[in-house]
């Protein structure tokens, strides 16, 4: 079974992603000594300003959102957190909430006794002005989803339900302070209703996993749901506006917030804390802010319009593998227009545009002028590229090159295309051009999925790989490549002695079972760790066929190979 961090679970646990940043004893004396001067102040001015909100350049957003909104008539935008419900009788949050909805307990009030999901919708109030303005900014507010009860009974059950509850309600935005790196179908479902539903789903990317002495235990890809494309994906920085190094990163990523040291005062307390998950509600408090100007905006829309504003990392706006598309910058997001072409220029591969798996990328071809992207392919397996054209919009020529500029696949897609390609490590180039002179708007998306191993076909028992075992260690690299795979392998043993069999994950997308014989006549599945933890068994074996299967639990694809490690050594 998937080994559960915070919830004992049928499917696989949600968990909450607070960050957890290590820090030297003078600088741990440095914020402690800044947190009583903090304080000190709140008590004198009875207001607060918190330092995050200075990052992302929110007061000049209040003053250019004042002064544009002033002639209209806002809508109400209604942001659900759905988390650990929310503090209802909290003097500072009550001027900004709607009635939500417990999810956990249907007959009971979504009232948070953990703190999360408070600190969550206090982030959000606080970039709408709340402890720094007596007026509150726009018509935002927010809605306590309650979906778990101390971030120990989180499940994607609970959450998907939330999130569709949400939307009954009315939501426009959902705002996503939890995840996992296991991948279920439900979870996949809710988030493709909200797109049709035109509600936009924020999440955290989540928090990499550490040892004790610091060490990355393995990499670092993006929680679910935020590495889903149609999913606004934000990871966190420091207070200088640096990749923080506890975040997520890598494909998916579509842009970064502040997330170290995030302070907001509470019930005459100050509340400091690091993480994914002070993030995401920034950026889902720019949203709505930003929906209130240009309602018609639809989903995708709205995350273009905050990806090509923020602050960008470079002098370049291009994507980056640690910050996305740069830092929430609050204030261009709600002064500037969308963009329907903002890669430009990328008219040649002298000026493509990178890209990544997983993102999602709009733009406007035109006959004459090529939009021209490039993306890096790290291992051997498939590419699938899926593009979306406007209704009212001319067909579109896809053509995509292999990285000496050979051709792989030319296309022609009036609405909606997909291709799937075989590739190896290097660099394909994706070039998108329209029909004629008139703009063909489009939107991108690309997925990279890992090849078969040189063990298959071995899906079924009756097709197992034969791997005669000898005395030392034996390493053969295996994938999850398509969904439901199976790994089975036959061990042929010669004579008595020991045997260690091991699989070791090079992902958390990946928790392997391993169904073996090993330990008596009935196979027994071993599963004890983790998603990116190793199953290992050792047992005084005899001459003989061993049969055995390694599989994910899930029955996921796994986005990295992993390693059977065999070691034998004969004797009685």
């Amino acid at each position: 079974m998937t080994f559960v961090r915070l919830l004992v679970g049928s499917i696989f646990s949600l968990i909450l992603v607070i960050g957890c940043v290590s820090s030297s004893g003078s600088e741990r004396n440095r914020m402690q000594a800044e947190e009583k001067r903090t304080l000190s102040v709140l008590k004198e001015q009875g207001t607060f300003e918190p330092a995050f909100l200075q990052q992302i350049k929110a007061p000049q957003a209040w003053q250019s959102f004042i002064w544009q909104s002033g002639r209209l008539r806002l809508p109400e935008i209604r942001v659900a957190v759905v988390d650990t419900g929310v503090d209802l009788s909290n003097p500072q949050l009550q001027p900004y909430l709607v009635p939500g909805a417990n999810v956990r307990f249907p007959d009971e009030p979504p009232l948070d006794r953990m703190g999360h999901g408070t600190k969550v919708a206090g982030v959000i109030a606080s970039v709408w002005g709340a402890f720094t303005r007596k007026v509150p900014i726009g018509q935002g507010k927010i809605m306590p989803i309650k979906v778990m009860e101390d971030g120990s009974d989180g499940h994607i059950n609970a959450t998907s339900a939330g999130m569709r509850e949400a939307m009954k309600r009315k939501a426009r935005i959902i705002v996503l302070a939890q995840g996992s790196w296991r991948q279920h179908q439900v979870l996949a479902d809710v988030v493709a209703e909200a797109e049709r539903r035109g509600v936009l789903v924020v999440a955290a990317v989540g928090n990499a996993k550490y040892d004790e002495q610091g060490r990355l235990l393995f990499d670092h890809p993006l929680y679910f749901p935020a590495a889903y494309p149609t999913v606004l994906a934000v990871g966190a920085t420091t207070q200088r506006g640096q990749h923080e190094p506890s975040s997520n990163w890598g494909p998916g990523l579509d842009l970064v917030a502040p997330g170290e040291a995030i302070r907001l005062p509470f019930m005459n307390d100050l509340l400091m804390q690091n993480g994914t998950s002070f993030a995401a509600p920034q950026v889902a408090a720019v949203a709505a802010l930003v929906w209130q100007l240009h309602p018609d905006y639809t989903p995708a829309e709205l995350r273009q319009h905050l990806m090509q504003t923020t602050q960008s990392p470079s002098q370049k706006w291009r994507w980056d593998e640690q910050m996305g598309y740069g830092q929430l910058d609050a204030y261009q997001a709600v002064r500037s227009s969308l963009k329907p072409d903002p890669h430009e220029p990328n008219d040649s591969m002298a000026e493509a545009s990178p890209i990544t798996s997983d993102l999602e990328v709009a733009g406007e071809g035109k006959r004459g002028d090529p939009d021209v992207y490039e993306q890096k392919i790290d291992q051997q397996g498939w590419l699938e590229l899926q593009v979306t054209v406007e209704r009212s919009s001319p067909p579109l020529l896809m053509v995509v090159r292999d990285g000496q500029g050979r051709m792989f696949k030319q296309e022609w897609i009036r609405r909606k295309g997909k291709v799937n390609l075989p590739v190896g490590p290097g660099k394909v180039s994706i070039e998108m051009e329209g029909s004629d002179r008139r703009s063909t708007f489009y939107r991108l998306i690309s997925h990279v999925r890992i090849g078969a191993d040189a063990m298959e076909p071995n899906n079924e028992a009756i097709h197992s790989t034969p791997l005669k075992v000898k005395p030392g260690i034996k390493i053969i690299e295996g994938t999850m490549d398509h969904e439901k795979d199976q790994d089975w392998v036959e061990l042929w043993i010669a004579e008595p002695g020991e045997l260690n069999v091991k699989v070791q994950p090079m992902t958390p997308r990946f928790d392997p079972v391993l169904l073996h014989p090993l330990k008596g006549l009935v196979p027994i599945s071993s599963d004890q760790g983790a998603e990116g933890e190793s199953e290992e068994v050792h047992t005084k074996v005899g001459p003989g066929k061993y049969r055995m299967c390694i599989r994910d639990y899930d029955g996921n694809v796994a986005d990295q190979p992993y390693q059977l490690v065999i070691q034998y050594a004969p004797g009685k």
